[in-house]
């Protein structure tokens, strides 16, 4: 497990994809019944647009810097 301090504003963020972006993200993979309620998808706190798990959220990062 890994603990580290966010502020106000951070867990806002944080708040808002857990219970409205990745709710929606997770959808598009069960609705395509790619995945079901019990796989380790669901472990994941961040997904792709895809549904997917992300597994390297720092590199994606990177990715998206680099665009």
């Amino acid at each position: 497990m890994v603990s580290f301090a966010v502020n106000w504003e951070e867990e806002m963020w944080f708040s808002t994809y857990y219970s409205e972006v990745r709710p929606v993200m997770l959808s598009k993979m069960t609705t395509k019944g790619l995945v079901d309620e019990d796989d380790s998808s669901y472990e994941k706190f961040f997904i792709s647009s895809t549904g997917r798990p992300i597994q390297k959220p720092s590199y994606d990062l990177h990715l998206l810097h680099k665009k």
